[in-house]
């Protein structure tokens, strides 16, 4: 994702966007995580 030039004035929406990126990227994590754990184990 871009930058924003002007972060400063956004203040509250970085965080939140933050939040939902951090969730969506665990998600992904804990699924690759997963898929390696069952192939390596199979």
């Amino acid at each position: 994702m871009p930058k924003l030039k002007n972060e400063s004035k956004v203040s509250e929406e970085p965080k939140v966007m933050s939040a939902e990126i951090n969730d969506y990227l665990c998600r992904i994590h804990e699924a690759i995580s997963e898929a390696r754990k069952s192939s390596y184990c199979s």
